[in-house]
């Protein structure tokens, strides 16, 4: 059975081509802070899963723009196959806590150093078109102001958020990867007037980095409960119990889920 799968993985997922038309996104617990891996945060998963799935849907019903998103289950997201563009979109609408008049957007090579690539840089090595460019500009306006807007009204002022994209198997650009959720978006709660950090183990680890150091047990549960209230605070839900599906855990109860 596994031989018929070959697995990719990146720093969040394991991923999995199912057809021609369906690729498994399997959100896992990993947490890697300058591109390394740290520790696991339970929950992590699923709440991304849960949350991009809630933000996709929204986006969808709204219009916006189209995307790789089919449908989730537990820590699993079933998407559209598609081809990464290799720079993502970062959109800034404020400076500290002053909302700009018109939000900054900024281009950003993905690689082991991310780095600032202008549009012209981007048509230059043919990465894009013109005409890539100019949807793309567009969507991540549209993407930010609905998010800004839609997360004002919970309470949560959405500072920045980095948007990727792909073509899809007809060349047509669509939204892929997470949105809106704490990993790729940072938020200001309209409840705590105190800078918050965005991801506390990279603070942690910033403080202490040593050859060997360990995130400590109560770190960890508390950037766990950072995951699971966002969501709830967000939509209003609560988490219901799942499964955790992975390359090491409940792999045959996995198999199952992907092939039925």
């Amino acid at each position: 059975m596994t031989s018929a799968y070959k697995w990719q993985h990146d720093k969040t997922h394991d991923i999995l081509q199912l057809s021609d038309s369906k690729t498994a996104l399997i959100y896992t617990n990993r947490h890697s802070v300058f591109k390394h891996h740290i520790c696991d945060i339970p929950e992590k998963g699923h709440v991304l899963t849960k949350t991009t799935a809630w933000w996709f849907n929204k986006i969808i019903e709204k219009g916006i723009c189209n995307t790789h998103y089919l449908y989730s289950k537990d820590n699993i997201m079933f998407v559209k196959p598609s081809r990464s563009i290799p720079f993502y979109v970062r959109v800034n609408g404020y400076n500290k806590y002053t909302r700009l008049e018109k939000p900054i957007i900024t281009y950003i090579l993905k690689g082991d150093v991310d780095a600032i690539i202008t549009p012209l840089q981007i048509i230059e090595l043919n990465m894009a078109s013109s005409l890539d460019l100019e949807i793309i500009y567009k969507t991540v306006l549209s993407l930010y102001t609905f998010g800004r807007e839609e997360t004002l009204i919970k309470g949560l002022i959405m500072v920045n958020s980095k948007y990727h994209f792909g073509f899809d198997t007809f060349g047509s650009i669509i939204l892929i990867d997470d949105v809106h959720t704490t990993d790729s978006s940072r938020y200001f709660d309209l409840s705590n007037t105190k800078d918050p950090k965005k991801d506390i183990v990279k603070y942690w680890i910033k403080e202490n980095l040593k050859s060997g150091s360990k995130v400590p047990q109560q770190l960890i549960k508390q950037a766990s409960s950072s995951y699971t209230d966002f969501y709830k605070k967000l939509t209003g839900n609560d988490l219901e119990e799942y499964e955790y599906f992975g390359m090491s855990v409940n792999y045959t109860k996995l198999l199952n889920v992907l092939t039925c």
